[in-house]
């Protein structure tokens, strides 16, 4: 899609029923939501911040508070992919033509996502979330399959001679956008490998987190009780 004069994007299927929901929240539970974000203080966790959504929420069956986070850190990242100002993403996404959302109801939704983006919890993390994912390839989830295979010494193969375990590590990344799997072969030994040396990181991890903690700058928790599915929301 190109970029005229105003800023276009794309809002993810998965997202628009959210910020529809976002358009219809009477004035008293979008006020909570908005004030819960940064109190009773801007957090740098992912998990705080979506446990605070959830609880402003709450009171409202028809709104996903997961969803409209995801929705919030996606167009949250737009604001620094293109290097727009809230207003005009919350424009934009108002006034996304798929997302059907009546005219009379645009401008008040275009205030409420300014002020939603506006808020400093969201600002961190979504540029957090940019620092971490600025890679050719950001890893997603593993998954590690074992099968018997078997092996003949000869050419009768009524009966194998041997079989050989095999361990096939899946790995789902995201890259340019998108989910790939990258499938690896593994033996009992490239198992024991990998796990020595991801117990390795995990120990280097804990001592620098400790280090960190010795300072004056708060450490960017993105740990929480989610899937960790990918955030969406391209601007193209």
């Amino acid at each position: 899609m190109t970029v005229s004069h105003r800023l276009a994007l794309s809002v993810p299927r998965s997202h628009r029923g959210a910020l529809v929901g976002l358009s219809e929240l009477d004035e008293g539970t979008f006020s909570a939501i908005s004030e819960e974000l940064d109190s009773p203080g801007p957090t740098t966790s992912l998990g705080v911040l979506r446990g605070r959504l959830r609880s402003a929420a709450a009171t409202n069956q028809g709104l996903d508070a997961d969803v409209l986070l995801e929705a919030l850190l996606g167009a949250s990242g737009v604001t620094i992919w293109r290097g727009s100002s809230s207003s005009e993403v919350a424009t934009a996404i108002a006034e996304f033509p798929e997302l059907n959302v009546p005219p009379e109801r645009r401008e008040p939704l275009t205030y409420r996502l300014q002020r939603l983006l506006d808020s400093e919890s969201l600002q961190t993390i979504a540029k957090g979330l940019d620092v971490l994912t600025e890679h050719e390839r950001v890893f997603l989830k593993s998954r590690i399959v074992t099968d018997i295979r078997p092996a003949y010494a000869g050419s009768d193969i009524s009966d194998p001679s041997a079989v050989v375990l095999v361990h096939t590590l899946r790995l789902d990344v995201q890259e340019s956008g998108h989910m790939k799997s990258i499938y690896v072969a593994m033996d009992e030994a490239d198992l024991r490998q990998l796990r020595t040396v991801l117990d390795r990181e995990a120990d280097k991890a804990t001592g620098l987190r400790r280090r960190i903690e010795m300072t004056e700058l708060p450490l960017l928790d993105f740990e929480d009780d989610d899937d960790g599915n990918a955030v969406e929301m391209i601007a193209q």
